[in-house]
């Protein structure tokens, strides 16, 4: 409960980070032996909060999680892909990037249909904030969604098949960005294409 309080309470940003990861680090042990019940409520929580720094730390533990027991979260699917995309569409940039972030571990676990039409939900915001990304010069974000959506090709294709036509379009445009993209943005994209492409050939 202290971390939790610590978690809010914390102004500054670097220390509230490094308490997110603690929090991360010992959720990963006791969640799954069915302990830290309030932890998942508390985060829910946090994500609605009217200050950004909650609602970006929120994503970050949830990325930590779903990336390691995502399996165990599965039954939260549906309030983690609202979650994600309401923070794909936060008016506040860190909250944005937290949020590609967690997008990015969700993906390995979607295995049912619903699943995966959920996942197309997140898409057109995604990649909305992406070029945002691209435009204001933050290219490392760029980049892990770009990353995380040719991993997803490889991990989970299945997942992207509803939305291929917003995807293609989408890369196209990015590698044809000569001059205004940079170069291994460009270069990502074609890779998604390259891999796209040897994956519908298998």
């Amino acid at each position: 409960a202290m971390l939790l309080h610590m978690l809010t309470a914390e102004p500054e940003h670097l220390v509230r980070r490094s308490v997110a990861d603690l929090i991360s680090t010992i959720a990963k042990i006791a969640v799954p032996h069915g302990q830290w019940d309030e932890l998942l409520q508390f985060l829910f929580q946090c994500s609605q909060s009217e200050n950004p720094g909650h609602r970006e730390v929120a994503l970050v533990v949830f990325t930590s999680l779903t990336d390691a027991i995502g399996n165990l979260l599965r039954q939260h699917f549906v309030q983690l892909t609202a979650i994600f995309v309401s923070g794909l569409s936060d008016q506040h940039q860190p909250v944005r990037v937290a949020a590609v972030k967690a997008v990015g571990t969700v993906v390995q676990w979607l295995e049912a249909d619903a699943e995966r039409a959920m996942f197309a939900e997140v898409l057109p915001p995604l990649l909305q904030v992406t070029q945002q990304c691209i435009e204001c010069g933050d290219d490392d974000t760029a980049m892990h969604a770009i990353e995380m959506l040719i991993e997803a090709v490889d991990s989970n294709y299945h997942a992207l098949e509803a939305s291929l036509p917003l995807l293609l379009k989408f890369m196209l445009d990015v590698a044809a960005g000569r001059g205004k993209v940079e170069t291994p943005l460009r270069e990502q994209a074609m890779m998604f294409v390259t891999e796209l492409a040897a994956e519908r050939a298998k």
